[in-house]
């Protein structure tokens, strides 16, 4: 079996369990010379697992990386092994580090490209803004007090106190440009802890309640 083609799959998600398992096998033979002794190493098959699906991290990468160079610098300790099936996996090693980066290198660039894109049609669309979200959200809290408690504590807007605003980003994978931001406000008041949402696809015209609700409520009913 190829290790070079065989890491490349692996990369790239398309590796039989055999593929994975060969590569595993190759990269567990390399001595470890840790950076940071103290510091616990990721599992090598759960980070090329991650590299697959695309959720590896930062340390994953350089770990799965360090390992492939270190593959290359010194030969792999199987003694079954003859010393040209060895040189040759250094080889290849050389390559699929290469490959290794470049796959990284272009899918960072990529999915880069991809969300910037994304981030850029969302905000766009962000007519309302933090502080007007703000205050739909403290007008929207105090008319849901009047709607659905008897004898509501806050009789205005403006005594609520804004203890936490979240601008979340929601990416459309079949639609770029259908992605979209919400505002996810907490407000607090006399007691009464309210969290309302904000989201951007909304407009000016339309029913405010189409795109401000009450998502959480804790307090005097």
């Amino acid at each position: 079996m190829n290790f070079e083609e065989a890491l490349k799959r692996v990369i790239l998600g398309t590796a039989t369990e055999e593929e994975r398992a060969f590569v595993i096998k190759q990269l567990a033979l390399v001595k470890e010379e840790p950076d940071q002794p103290d510091e616990p190493q990721p599992d090598l098959e759960t980070a090329l697992s991650h590299i697959e699906s695309g959720a590896a991290s930062e340390r994953e990468i350089a770990y799965v990386r360090e390992r492939i160079i270190a593959a290359n610098k010194e030969p792999a300790k199987d003694p079954g092994a003859e010393p040209k099936k060895k040189s040759r996996l250094g080889r290849a090693v050389t390559i699929a580090a290469c490959a290794l980066l470049g796959v990284i290198v272009a899918v960072g660039a990529i999915l880069g490209g991809v969300f910037g894109y994304a981030a850029s049609c969302a905000s766009g669309k962000d007519w309302i803004g933090r502080d007007r979200a703000t205050e739909y959200a403290k007008e929207e809290a105090l008319a849901f007090l009047r709607e659905h408690t008897a004898s509501p504590l806050v009789s205005s807007a403006a005594e609520f106190f804004v203890e936490e605003v979240e601008r979340d980003f929601h990416y459309n994978g079949r639609d770029l440009a259908a992605s979209y931001y919400t505002y996810e406000i907490k407000l607090i008041a006399k007691g009464t802890e309210i969290e309302v949402l904000v989201d951007t696809r909304g407009s000016e015209t339309a029913a405010r309640s189409t795109y401000v609700t009450v998502v959480d409520y804790d307090g005097h009913r």
